[in-house]
């Protein structure tokens, strides 16, 4: 009898233990979020007064060094206009993701914000909800039409998928192709619609101009994972496929940086071609070394310059262009070696 009790008391010892740690667990994780809500919220308090307006930057973890350089331009911008940008993710010391950082944003009040994450189902109805709040919304690269936000910038994926034709048309041509299987890898934040836009393009392309060409087989594969340990993993796996496909197109720059680097360290260089996107010292060293055959580069400072302004233009006025397009360039073989040449002198 002594035996069962001591057991049943260990048991209730065991379970009353669980529930404590879960409610630990529990308190610990709305104090944290209490904690983070309450840090931006301080520095929006810390915003000098001469500031006129207080405005957030907001990306996801892929294109770490685009994102980078469309902050910069923006930041630029808001010092010329009396305007505080501030990067929500390097103001905090903890990772947390493009969501969590929207819900900070709305919760700490801020006048703007300038949102490059994803744009999936709880995105748009956070979207929805700052806009709700007086809190104007400005978003970059992949576009929320259906939402309440002010405007979007960002480049136009029909023009950068005939852009890319281009391309498939002059290897397909070079190397007397009769067809080609071309792979597209985009980041997990490009949306449906954007993805089905942009193979439209390609396919239209070889339809109205590229005509004594065979149409390619185009696939698309989206890279599941949001960092960059993950994402080259996943690069460095398309790439030893023992037949690789005669084309593949990296679309991001942290796609495409993989790619540069997984290339040579797998041996596969000449074994496919590699189209990239964005261009940095990397990249274009890449193309030079026919690595990479070539890239498109997107304006960045353009991007960052008119987010700041079109939220300037919504406090002023109540409203503000619902689209800005943002200028793309092709960086073949030859403009690679000019800008690398030019960086030399």
């Amino acid at each position: 009898m002594k035996e069962k009790k001591r057991t049943v008391n260990k048991s209730y010892r065991i379970l009353l233990l669980s529930i404590s740690v879960s409610l630990v667990l529990v308190v610990v994780s709305i104090g944290l979020l209490s904690y983070v809500i309450r840090g931006i919220s301080e520095s929006t308090d810390m915003v000098p007064k001469d500031y006129k307006s207080h405005y957030v930057f907001i990306s996801d973890e892929d294109n770490e060094d685009f994102w980078k350089e469309v902050y910069e331009s923006a930041l630029e911008q808001a010092e010329e206009d009396d305007i505080y940008v501030e990067n929500l993710k390097n103001s905090l010391s903890f990772a947390y993701s493009d969501k969590d950082l929207l819900r900070v944003a709305i919760n700490s009040g801020v006048d703007g914000i300038i949102y490059g994450g994803s744009n999936d189902a709880v995105a748009q109805s956070l979207i929805n909800h700052a806009v709700s709040e007086d809190i104007g919304v400005v978003l970059l690269q992949n576009d929320s039409e259906y939402t309440a936000r002010q405007s979007f910038i960002g480049i136009g994926y029909y023009e950068l998928g005939h852009i890319y034709a281009s391309q498939i048309a002059e290897i397909m041509s070079t190397d007397d192709m009769n067809a080609a299987n071309v792979f597209i890898y985009v980041s997990s934040s490009m949306s449906d619609e954007d993805c089905n836009v942009l193979t439209l393009a390609i396919e239209d392309s070889f339809q109205e101009k590229y005509t004594s060409l065979t149409k390619p087989k185009i696939e698309l594969e989206r890279i599941s994972s949001r960092d960059s340990f993950g994402t080259e993993e996943e690069v460095r796996s398309a790439l030893l496929q023992e037949n690789l496909p005669d084309i593949m197109i990296f679309l991001s720059s942290t796609l495409t940086q993989c790619a540069c680097q997984a290339l040579v360290d797998l041996n596969r260089v000449g074994d496919t071609y590699a189209l990239g996107y964005y261009v940095n010292h990397t990249i274009l060293d890449s193309i030079d070394k026919r690595i990479l055959y070539s890239t498109i580069t997107v304006k960045t400072d353009d991007m960052g310059r008119l987010a700041v302004k079109a939220l300037e233009e919504y406090e002023e006025y109540g409203y503000t262009n619902s689209y800005q397009p943002v200028g793309i360039k092709l960086v073949d073989k030859a403009e690679a070696r000019r800008i690398l040449s030019n960086a030399e002198n």
